[in-house]
């Protein structure tokens, strides 16, 4: 069979969540290499929000 110019040839691909497996990551990151800082002794009491609920 021959395409027209205008016609375009379609592959039947799997989407990208569906060519993952059980146990992949996209990607790591190092461990952070700077010491962590309490917000609230950094920037103040009235520039930091509090807890949202059920937000993890």
């Amino acid at each position: 069979m021959k395409l027209r110019d205008d016609q375009a040839q379609l592959k039947q691909e799997m989407l990208i969540f569906e060519r993952g497996g059980s146990g992949r990551v996209g990607c790591t990151f190092p461990r952070l290499d700077v010491p962590e800082v309490d917000p609230v002794e950094a920037w103040g009491e009235d520039a930091v929000r509090g807890e949202i609920a059920g937000f993890p």
